[in-house]
């Protein structure tokens, strides 16, 4: 049974159950959210013929009170903050790091950088060459030498109390000789060259590490970061339903798009579904590679 930290979260939820027993089936949950703006509500709460009613919040009424107007599209959530609006899925997404090797621009290796700079490699940016702090003036404002011992100069900047270029990162790298001399230094993520993972991404094909997916693999399937389900609305789940599942738990890492599913359902990927928690009587099914 694939028991980690986001089955579990999802397992208490159902555990807890969803809403009050006396409300009646239309306004009643699934097991993984309680969000009836997610599914559209029961549609009695069109109007009367008089006033035109709010029905989930997003979806507006015709008025007749009939339920049977299907709402503004608003409850439709979008790819997500690395998707390009579309809700499709495909992303359109840009790389965050310059890689053309200038000033500032993303490396892992000299080789990334124009032939009169070189790579920081701390902080993954190229950079001017320098004995002392006037000669990182041309690199740009707030801009310090560092020399290492035995070593060529490095311009970079020292964020502790100064913001980052545009797009960079504070990043720490230590103290001391091993460290650059300090603590906080601009920069960029590794990775930061490649464009960033779109629900598309999230294939749920078997995998060993990141390296296998354009996302990430988590419990060996690939797939994508989340902050919420509405980053996960692009992703192809199948039968199931994608959520963002996960942070904190048992996983390791972030919350990443996770499918739940219902017994004899067709997963995507190389994933099935199986029981993925328990909880007395009460089953849990998730899409997982078995």
């Amino acid at each position: 049974m694939h028991v980690t930290g986001k089955w579990m979260v999802a397992l208490a939820i159902l555990a807890v159950g969803c809403g009050d027993d006396d409300k009646d089936d239309e306004t009643s949950c699934d097991a993984a959210t309680c969000d009836d703006a997610a599914v559209g509500g029961d549609g009695d709460t069109g109007g009367d013929g008089d006033s035109p009613g709010d029905g989930d919040g997003d979806t507006a009424g015709d008025g007749d009170g009939d339920g049977d107007t299907a709402g503004d599209g608003d409850a439709v959530i979008d790819a997500g903050p690395t998707g390009d609006g579309d809700g499709d899925g495909d992303g359109g997404g840009e790389p965050l790091a310059p890689t053309d090797g200038s000033q500032g621009a993303y490396c892992e290796g000299a080789d990334d950088c124009d032939a009169t700079l070189a790579c920081y490699d701390f902080t993954r940016i190229c950079t001017a060459t320098c004995n002392d702090d006037g000669d990182c003036a041309a690199a740009g404002d707030d801009y310090s030498c560092y020399v290492p011992m035995g070593g060529d100069g490095l311009c970079r900047i020292d964020c502790a109390n100064t913001d980052c270029p545009d797009g960079q990162e504070c990043i720490p790298v230590g103290g001391g000789g091993g460290g650059g001399g300090g603590l906080l230094r601009c920069g960029w993520s590794p990775g930061a060259d490649q464009p960033p993972a779109t629900a598309g991404d999230a294939t749920f094909d078997a995998c060993q590490d990141d390296g296998d997916c354009g996302g990430v693999c988590e419990d060996n399937y690939c797939t994508v970061g989340c902050g919420d389900d509405a980053d996960c609305a692009g992703v192809a789940a199948g039968d199931g339903t994608a959520y963002c599942l996960g942070g904190g738990g048992g996983g390791g890492g972030g919350a990443t798009c996770t499918v739940l599913c219902d017994e004899g359902d067709a997963c995507p990927g190389d994933t099935e579904c199986e029981v993925v928690a328990q909880n007395g009587g009460q089953e849990l099914w998730g899409c997982v590679i078995p």
